[in-house]
């Protein structure tokens, strides 16, 4: 990637996550228990060459399809789009989904929304799981910089055919503002009023003067001095000039990035070198790959954790009266941090054991984090001095009014990254109950629109060249047509089409561009089993910590027996009350989560 660039980082070690140990796994002949964070697991993925980090990488240097965009335009003229207004139905519950779910803009956008959010936005980012951060900053800066690279060349050639032609250059110079004015006055009026302006009075004024220029070059007139027929020549030539000296332009900013996606979908990746990044960026880059595995995690809903997943389950809530089980014994000492140490070290050893004849979960690892508001979060990260979070639990005293909590985040990551699942285990211990919350998150695949980015790829020799030429020609064609457009939007008061309304920070970029449910059945299937391995793992580790204690356990069982039902009817961890199995079943949450916030 040496050669794309002109410079170059050295190559550096693949980054795996880092954590602290919660607990050793014993001493297993045939698949020993790692501690938990090692930097090095069998079991674990690679996440700076996983699918997800080369994807993400790739998607920056994704360029328009103008070609598909006008058989999409004529096909909407001649009615036959073949769009559905079909509501959505989910793919895991019995429910339809709101709203649509289509991919963000690739490209450009993408890189400036990673520049803008990321590396510009909040002093540390929001943890990422199963890719790495790094990587797609440092090609987010090149692909900008190759943006600002393009826009100089195209100044240039204005530039030249300016030098080349003075007077030519002032008459369409003009007449392109003025038409831009009077469609900006035209439309505000309309716009204000919702009648047309006094001094636009038709909507064809500012096409009218456009064609200006174009009748003076063709219409007849005298005298015929080599100065008039000097200007005729230059209105003439100087539009298919521009367009042939931007296509110029285009041309070589595509075969740049189809260079660049040649490099990062071979073999290897390409990731093990990384674009330069110049001076407070790359010490930002830097810092950043180093804290996106910070143990604080923002939640910006009451139900879901930011950059956790889209795909929200409903969450577990079991409240179990701290009751005896022996009414002439009391209950012996609890302690949260214990319970959660004690699901952990079970947890760990899902697979391991010594009798054990299966493969553990992949990618597994189990640490403590601290869930917090995401405006407090925020206004930690930009203290003065950053402090490593307070992972001790509160014993036996309330958390109420407190708000920041300590968790336990079992997390499983396979598909080489594109599907994570994450749940997270809080205990409470107040008034004589424990209340157990279990909130299940999935990190969905990414938008199959990632994957197509390399689709000109395919292409060879001549066939390419001529592919990249014509869509060379329509982005030069492409820059005044939207220039006219947004002086359109800015009359109307209509926003940008960005695709999705933008976000407030903190924002997830492995969110943003994942679908909002599991779409494909094998990984819809290896979903669902890691979250039901994992919950009835903590349920049973939780039973056997109370029964440990003298805790009558028959209340509790029953709420997990309406979890597991649920599940296995509706397919999430709550279904609606006149559903719920069991009876006399209280303090198990009733509230389905909201299903992937567009963000």
């Amino acid at each position: 990637m040496r050669g794309l660039s002109g410079r170059g980082e050295p190559p550096r070690p693949a980054r795996s996550r880092e954590g602290r140990d919660l607990a050793e796994g014993p001493t297993v002949p045939l698949q020993a228990a790692p501690g938990v964070g090692e930097e090095h697991r069998l079991d674990e993925v690679n996440v700076t060459t996983s699918d997800v980090t080369r994807l993400l990488c790739q998607a920056v240097y994704a360029r328009p399809d103008r070609v598909g965009a006008i058989k999409a335009w004529w096909r909407k003229v001649r009615g036959r789009s073949g769009g559905t207004d079909k509501p959505r139905r989910s793919a895991r519950r019995r429910i339809y989904l709101e709203g649509s779910d289509d991919c963000p803009s690739l490209g450009e956008p993408m890189a400036r929304w990673v520049l803008d959010h990321v590396l510009n936005g909040p002093p540390l980012p929001v943890p990422s799981y199963g890719f790495d951060l790094e990587p797609i900053l440092a090609h987010s800066t090149r692909a900008r910089r190759r943006q600002w690279f393009r826009r100089i060349g195209v100044l240039l050639v204005v530039a030249c055919l300016v030098y080349v032609s003075p007077p030519a250059a002032a008459v369409w110079g003009g007449a392109a503002l003025l038409a831009l004015a009077v469609r900006w006055a035209g439309l505000r009026a309309l716009r204000k009023v919702r009648r047309a302006s006094r001094l636009v009075t038709s909507r064809w004024s500012p096409h009218v003067i456009l064609c200006v220029p174009l009748a003076l070059a063709i219409v007849p007139f005298g005298p015929n001095g080599d100065h008039v027929l000097g200007l005729r020549a230059g209105l003439l030539l100087l539009p298919p000039g521009l367009l042939a000296g931007a296509a110029l332009v285009f041309v070589a900013d595509r075969l740049a990035a189809l260079a660049a996606l040649a490099v990062l979908s071979g073999q290897g990746g390409g990731l093990d070198r990384l674009p330069w990044v110049a001076g407070k960026a790359g010490e930002r880059k830097t810092r950043i790959g180093s804290e996106q595995t910070r143990r604080e995690l923002p939640y910006e809903t009451p139900e879901r954790f930011v950059g956790a997943g889209r795909d929200v389950w409903g969450v577990a809530d079991i409240s179990i009266p701290l009751k005896p089980r022996d009414h002439e014994k009391s209950v012996g000492p609890l302690n949260d941090s214990e319970l959660l140490r004690q699901t952990g070290a079970a947890l760990l050893r899902l697979g391991r054991d010594a009798r054990e004849v299966t493969d553990p979960l992949p990618g597994f690892t189990v640490v403590h984090v601290r869930g917090l508001p995401a405006a407090l979060w925020l206004q930690r990260t930009r203290a003065a001095k950053l402090e490593p979070p307070d992972l001790g639990g509160r014993g036996r005293r309330s958390p109420s009014s407190m708000p920041d909590r300590l968790y336990l985040r079992a997390q499983t990551v396979s598909w080489s990254g594109q599907l994570v699942v994450n749940v997270f285990v809080h205990a409470a211990l107040e008034a004589g109950e424990l209340r157990l919350t279990v909130r299940p998150h999935v990190m969905t695949p990414l938008y199959n629109e990632l994957r197509a980015t390399t689709a000109p790829l395919a292409k060879r020799g001549i066939r390419r060249l001529g592919w990249v030429a014509v869509q060379a020609l329509l982005d030069a064609a492409a820059g005044p047509l939207a220039l006219w457009r947004a002086v359109a939007r800015l009359a109307l008061g209509e926003k940008a089409e960005n695709g999705r309304t933008e976000e407030k920070d903190p924002v997830s970029l492995r969110d943003r561009y994942s679908t909002e449910e599991v779409d494909d059945m094998h990984q819809s299937d290896d979903a669902k089993r890691h979250v039901v391995l994992m919950q009835a793992c903590i349920f049973r580790t939780v039973s056997e910590y109370l029964e440990e204690r003298g805790v009558d356990t028959s209340a509790y069982n029953r709420q997990v027996a309406a979890v597991i039902t649920n599940i296995q009817i509706h397919g999430d961890n709550n279904a609606p009350i006149q559903n719920v199995a069991g009876s006399g079943i209280h303090g198990v949450g009733q509230n389905n989560g909201r299903q992937g916030d567009a963000q």
